[in-house]
C-alpha cells in the first residue's frame, strides 16, 4: 500500500485530507511542520509528499529543497486560493511536481494523487524531469522560465506570459478566470493582454493557438484529442 505524507500546520485540514486519502485506499503521514516532514520522511520513505507553503520551523519551500538534495518523491505544494504567479514559478525552481489549492474538491485531489502515484508513464524517474510540464504536444520548460514547445518549435515568452502557461498546464482541465490568473503586479487587463501576446507568438510560429476561451468563465488549454 502506498504512503503519502501530508504537511500542514492546520490539525483538522490535514486531518480532513487524510481521511479523504485513507477512504481511498493509501496510507497516510501527518506532519505540522517542515521540519517533522524530514524527520517522517528519512524514517518512512513515502511515495508522495503533500507539503503545504505557509508552515512554522520551517516553510514549504525549505523543506522542498531539503528534500530535493536527496530524493525525486512525487511533492505536491499546498496553497491558498489566490496563488501568486511568481510563487508558482519558485517552487516550480525547487522542483516541486505540481500545485493543489485547499479548496481543491476530494475527487480532483485524489486524482492529482493517483497521477503521481500509480501511472508510470506520467511519474517523473529522476529529479530532471521534475523541470518540465507538458500536456500533449505542449511543454513548458520550468527551469528556464522562459521557454515553451509545441512539438519540437521552441518559443521564448516573458517571465509573465510564461507564467500564465505554466499555471494553465499544471491544471489543463481548468477553466481559469481572469483574477485567477492575474498577479499583485498584474492587473486583469495586462492578463488579457499577454495571452493576446502569447497566442501571437505561437501563431509567428506558425503554431497552433494553445489557450481556448471558455466564455463567461475565463481561459483554458485546448483540448487534446
Amino acid at each position: 500500500m502506498q504512503t503519502i505524507l501530508v504537511a500542514d500546520d492546520r490539525r483538522s485540514h490535514r486531518q480532513a485530507i487524510c481521511d479523504q486519502l485513507s477512504q481511498a485506499g493509501f496510507d497516510t503521514l501527518q506532519a505540522s511542520n517542515g521540519l517533522e516532514v524530514i524527520t517522517l520522511f528519512k524514517a518512512h520513505h513515502p511515495d508522495l509528499i503533500i507539503l503545504d507553503v505557509d508552515m512554522p520551523e520551517m516553510n514549504g519551500f525549505e523543506t522542498c529543497r531539503v528534500i530535493r538534495q536527496t530524493s525525486d518523491v512525487p511533492v505536491l505544494f499546498l496553497t491558498g486560493v489566490m496563488t501568486e504567479v511568481a510563487d508558482e514559478e519558485h517552487g516550480f525552481d525547487l522542483l516541486a511536481t505540481d500545485y493543489l489549492t485547499k479548496n481543491i474538491e476530494p475527487r480532483k485531489l485524489l486524482a492529482r494523487v493517483r497521477r503521481w502515484v500509480k501511472e508510470p508513464t506520467t511519474k517523473p524517474t529522476h529529479i530532471a524531469e521534475h523541470t518540465e510540464l507538458s500536456y500533449g504536444s505542449l511543454r513548458v520548460d520550468r527551469k528556464s522560465r522562459r521557454y515553451v514547445y509545441s512539438d519540437e518549435q521552441r518559443i521564448e515568452l516573458s517571465t509573465k506570459e510564461f507564467g500564465i502557461i505554466a499555471k494553465l498546464v499544471s491544471d489543463p482541465e481548468k477553466a481559469w478566470s481572469v483574477s485567477e490568473l492575474k498577479t499583485k503586479f498584474v492587473g486583469e487587463d495586462v492578463v488579457r493582454q499577454h495571452i493576446k501576446s502569447i497566442r501571437d507568438k505561437f501563431k509567428k510560429a506558425e503554431c497552433d493557438d494553445p489557450i481556448e476561451t471558455v466564455t463567461g468563465r475565463g481561459y483554458t488549454l485546448h483540448t487534446v484529442d
